[in-house]
């Protein structure tokens, strides 16, 4: 889990560049591990493939 802190941080570097924290989060993701395709992406990232 990402402290509050480091996202509130975080935020308005994203917003910058236009990239959102699902985004970001994804671009972690993939740094770190390869995904077949986005519905394993979505449920590698929370365990849900829905972004609400």
């Amino acid at each position: 889990m990402v402290p509050c802190w480091l996202i509130a941080a975080e935020k308005p570097l994203l917003g910058g560049d236009g990239l959102s924290m699902w985004g970001y989060g994804v671009l972690t993701h993939l740094a770190k591990q390869s995904a077949a395709n986005q519905l394993a992406l979505a449920t590698l990232r929370s365990g849900t493939t829905s972004r609400d």
